[in-house]
């Protein structure tokens, strides 16, 4: 209660000052500062700025108290009086929005006592301080300025503040000015001034026209003549740069006249110019018009440059202005399609509407350009030209489908065409619209059944589409299964070559995702092996290409899985299939130490120890020393070289320990201890015999 009874309090207040300065009564301010001061709670007598808080000036209804007894002395004790309130609110601690609003307030006190020359010092102190007034504060200065024209500073004030206007673009702020006070209170200089001046004489001569044609009356050209002489003059003002949509808007509004005056030459060109400058929506507006009045000059005379200039005109309406509502009647027009179509063009035949003879002509073309356009489209339009294409493609297909089942041969052809485009474009990898794709082949796969189409030429292609289909469905086993068909029935098609790649890159990346995680998958790792052979059959004598990065990493990771099967699974086809792999690869890049270490690893596993002590051998001379790889090659080589001369084990092994006393990290330093224990366990139980002989030296 206590809230409410305070909240009607401080509306009390305020009604009180704003029926007092409505009514210029003082007695009545007397008694809202009476109000306002019980609000600020100031015992004991009449409050003066020092008695107030600051603490209190950060609660906003306080601050506006105080903004009240400041308006409120204003009128019985005046500006100085209120001022001192004002500048309690200047203080850092006040809520923003009442300190922002202080220097408003100030020129408002001092325009209610006609001090304007007063008023315009706090304005230029405040852009010198500051920066640029609200919108609404000049608008106050200037209403308060133009409604005291008899005082040469209220003038000053108001032509300012309207310039200040006219920077920030607020034209039609100033046009509403000039019509309550007069265009001649503005001034007469300056972009403003000639383009308001412009507008009022045009409006005034429009309203009297009535009508949409060309006039012939002699007082409304006149007046069409004077309304365009300033539409002319305003952007040669000195300050016109500030005002680029409002000169856009002159010249638009110069042509018009120039129309009305029945002179269609200078308005063609107007029109242009201004489409040029306008907004898109106005632009397609004066572009249409310049191509009326240029239609008229082509209808009053025969010339041949004058209807080229028409149609190429047209032409690039269409192009800038595809979704106009002239669009349409426009296109009939056209008697070529564009070189080089684009997006523009595709919106302008989306535009002819679906009870035209053109419209199902209209819509597959704008299919064909989207699907064009979609394989050299950057990747932030790939998304949109794709949604756009098999929306269209779609409408297509259903409006086709009687013409499908009732043995319509060209219908048949356009819908086997747009179902190959539009799989083409929902199973590319980054649009993915699986819906639209499963749509689409479930009805070619439909019709095919049912006889309505012979799918005989392409059932390669469609196969592979739902392979991609399945992929991007995580149906691996459905994939894998329809692309083992593909190249059963045919090893040489591209498509299965195709499919066979896909299945290998996909079940490698997952596979790779796999070891990651620390699990192996034996069903990717079997899908890897199966298609990666098939999808590099077509490199299989070709080293050249093999020495690409992007080649040499699809044969690298098969040898990869080929290897790690071959571990799990020991099959000895396997390792001799990874082993012939790594050995191409090595030729390529022959100090790859993944390709040398992979084969050391199967030579040793395929029982080819020379083969794997060299490959060992050549990683210790190539990998940094004392790193982990290098460690495990020691190992290896010592393992290997024991095999053959332990003798020369213990002369390596003796070099390492004295290099290495802690024989490296684990788990090779574990391994490398426990070998030198076995060749010393070796040595001391053997007979003595002489050394052997030194295989390759010391390593």
């Amino acid at each position: 209660l206590r809230g409410l009874e305070t909240q009607a309090t401080f509306l009390y207040a305020w009604s009180l000052y704003y029926d007092a300065w409505l009514s210029s009564d003082v007695a009545t301010a007397r008694e809202a500062e009476t109000v306002f001061a019980e609000l600020l709670e100031i015992e004991g007598r009449f409050p003066e700025p020092s008695d107030i808080s600051v603490d209190l000036r950060e609660v906003e209804a306080y601050a506006r108290t105080v903004l009240g007894m400041a308006l409120s002395r204003s009128m019985t004790q005046g500006p100085a009086a209120a001022d001192a309130w004002l500048t309690l609110l200047e203080h850092p601690q006040t809520v923003d929005v009442l300190r922002s609003q202080v220097h408003a307030w100030r020129t408002a006190i001092l325009m209610d006592h006609d001090e304007f020359r007063a008023a315009l010092n706090v304005l230029d102190d405040y852009i010198e301080t500051t920066g640029t007034p609200s919108v609404a504060w000049l608008r106050l200065l200037a209403v308060n300025g133009l409604e005291s024209p008899e005082i040469a500073a209220a003038s000053t004030l108001a032509q300012r503040a309207v310039s200040l206007l006219a920077s920030e673009g607020e034209l039609d702020l100033i046009l509403d000015l000039a019509q309550r006070y007069g265009v001649e209170a503005l001034g007469d200089r300056g972009f403003a001034a000639r383009y308001v001046r412009g507008v009022i004489i045009y409006d005034e001569t429009r309203t009297e026209h009535d009508g949409d044609l060309p006039t012939l009356n002699r007082s409304l050209i006149d007046g069409y003549e004077r309304a365009a002489t300033e539409f002319a003059a305003a952007p040669a003002a000195s300050d016109a740069e500030k005002y680029p949509a409002a000169a856009a808007t002159c010249c638009n509004l110069e042509a018009w006249c120039r129309y009305f005056q029945g002179r269609y030459f200078i308005a063609r060109t107007r029109f242009e110019d201004a489409s040029a400058l306008l907004p898109y929506e106005e632009a397609a507006e004066s572009l249409w018009m310049a191509i009326v009045c240029l239609d008229k000059l082509v209808r009053a005379g025969d010339d041949p440059e004058l209807n080229a200039e028409l149609v190429a005109l047209i032409d690039v309406y269409l192009a800038k202005f595809p979704a106009s509502e002239f669009a349409p009647r426009l296109v009939l027009r056209k008697t070529a399609t564009m070189e080089r179509p684009t997006l523009a063009e595709v919106d302008a035949l989306l535009e002819i509407p679906q009870n035209s003879d053109m419209y199902v002509t209209a819509r597959s073309r704008a299919a064909q350009i989207l699907f064009t356009l979609f394989s050299g489209a950057d990747e932030r339009d790939r998304e949109a030209i794709a949604s756009q294409f098999l929306s269209i493609a779609q409408g297509l297909m259903l409006i086709d489908e009687t013409a499908v089942l009732t043995g319509d041969e060209d219908a048949r052809k356009r819908y086997v065409r747009l179902s190959r485009q539009a799989l083409e474009i929902a199973l590319a990898r980054d649009v993915r619209r699986l819906g639209a794709a499963r749509s689409v082949l479930d009805g070619i796969e439909m019709f095919s059944a049912e006889g309505h189409l012979d799918l005989a030429e392409h059932v390669d292609e469609f196969d592979y589409r739902r392979v991609q289909e399945h992929l991007f469905a995580d149906s691996t086993a459905a994939a894998d299964r329809i692309a083992s068909e593909m190249w059963e029935r045919d090893p040489n098609s591209a498509w299965a070559e195709r499919a066979a790649s896909l299945l290998f890159d996909d079940s490698y990346r997952r596979w790779k995702d796999s070891r990651l995680r620390g699990v192996y998958d034996e069903v990717l790792a079997a899908y890897v092996v199966t298609h990666g052979p098939r999808a590099l059959a077509t490199y299989e004598d070709d080293n050249a290409s093999l020495a690409l990065p992007r080649v040499l990493g699809w044969h690298a990771g098969l040898a990869e899985v080929m290897l790690a099967t071959f571990a799990k699974q020991d099959d000895e086809s396997l390792g001799v299939a990874a082993l012939a792999l790594y050995e191409r690869l090595i030729t390529i890049q022959p100090g790859n130490a993944t390709f040398l270490r992979s084969i050391a690893v199967l030579a040793e596993q395929m029982g080819d120890t020379d083969r794997a002590l060299e490959q060992w051998r050549r990683l210790l001379a190539g990998l940094p020393r004392d790193g982990d790889r290098w460690f495990e090659a020691r190992y290896h080589s010592l393992k290997l070289l024991a095999r053959s001369n332990q003798a020369l084990a213990r002369d390596v092994m003796a070099q390492h320990r004295q290099l290495h006393p802690a024989y490296g990290p684990n788990p090779w330093g574990v391994r490398l201890r426990e070998l030198d224990r076995s060749l010393q366990a070796a040595e001391a139980t053997a007979p003595s015999t002489e050394s052997e002989s030194n295989e390759g030296g010391t390593s």
